[in-house]
């Protein structure tokens, strides 16, 4: 677990002494996608993912699109690796299964907690489980724009508006898991979170002509339950400040930003350090729900967390390709 760096964002002398090992990491990704070997799959897939390490969106997203497939009468699976989970088998999870959230990771917790989920490191044998259930019109693949294990129907990218891109670079010197010009082509949907960004449109208009650009904001659910307080806020997220910003920005009185590493695993002296500083300062913890899910239900009494939801305004394009698909493989 790390830190996204903040050199990330701009070239800058870090950025360029670590090309190098950019250029070793563009190999090695090369040989994985050559050497790959993608399933035929008949399930209509959806595979969401980004290009930028850490902090997209895509995980609300495949949760907001799972809500819409349920609204459209649509029953679907969630395909997940489980990142940072312990239980290193392939497991199945119906909707709202009683699992700790150390054996199949916080983003599978939240997605089970729309539908039912598949946790398995390898995607062709999670897809083979899926598909012997004989239960499912589709599935969702969480993050799996860099995994060529199978051949999916339909590939949406999402990206934060206001990170984009960063410096453009490729791992380490850089946040870009691939570049945008390896990929564009192959992507059905870009998803663009927040304000719209022309820098990002031309970006991908570079590469596509007349692309199918879906605009999304993020929108407080439970905003009332911190009007008037002072809040002390903590997370360990991709990008922190997206967190912190988002309080801010909805007129939130934060005292004090707290930053842990991505999926970060809270200690018993990090909770009770962050329970004390709040009592100190008569404050109320608040983080974000990937975090929440993972105190005990004593510690979630006394954290709360700021529930969020993202919105669009032309996301039917996507649904309808979806429903196209499915009626096709009927």
């Amino acid at each position: 677990m790390f830190k996204t760096p903040q050199f990330w964002q701009n070239k800058n002398l870090i950025s360029f002494i670590l090309l190098p090992f950019s250029l070793v990491y563009k190999f090695i990704f090369f040989i994985k996608q050559k050497c790959s070997k993608p399933l035929i799959i008949k399930i209509p897939t959806i595979c969401i993912g980004n290009i930028s390490a850490g902090g997209a969106g895509k995980t609300p997203f495949a949760l907001k699109l799972g809500k819409i497939l349920i609204e459209n009468n649509i029953n679907f699976c969630y395909l997940t690796r489980g990142y940072n989970a312990k239980n290193s088998a392939n497991i199945f999870l119906p909707k709202n299964s009683d699992i700790s959230v150390d054996k199949i990771g916080d983003e599978a917790i939240l997605l089970n907690e729309i539908s039912s989920v598949m946790v398995a490191k390898n995607r062709q044998i999670g897809y083979q489980e899926i598909q012997q259930k004989s239960l499912f019109e589709a599935i969702i693949m969480d993050d799996g724009l860099q995994n060529f294990q199978l051949k999916t129907h339909i590939k949406i990218l999402v990206i934060d508006s206001k990170i984009g891109f960063g410096n453009n670079f490729l791992l380490p010197s850089g946040p870009l898991r691939q570049t945008l010009a390896s990929i564009a082509k192959n992507i059905d949907f870009f998803v663009i979170i927040g304000e719209k960004n022309l820098k990002i449109i031309s970006q991908i208009e570079k590469f596509v002509k007349n692309p199918s650009i879906i605009y999304g904001k993020v929108v407080a659910k439970n905003l009332s339950d911190f009007v008037n307080k002072k809040l002390i806020a903590f997370c360990g997220i991709g990008y922190p400040q997206k967190f912190f910003d988002e309080l801010k920005k909805n007129g939130l009185n934060v005292i004090k930003e707290i930053s842990f590493a991505d999926h970060h695993n809270y200690k018993i002296s990090e909770i009770e350090n962050l329970l004390n500083l709040s009592k100190q300062n008569d404050c109320q913890l608040i983080t974000t729900k990937k975090d929440w899910v993972k105190f005990s239900p004593s510690q979630q009494n006394l954290i709360k967390f700021f529930d969020i939801e993202l919105e669009f305004d032309n996301i039917d394009c996507i649904i309808n390709s979806i429903k196209k698909i499915i009626k096709n493989v009927e």
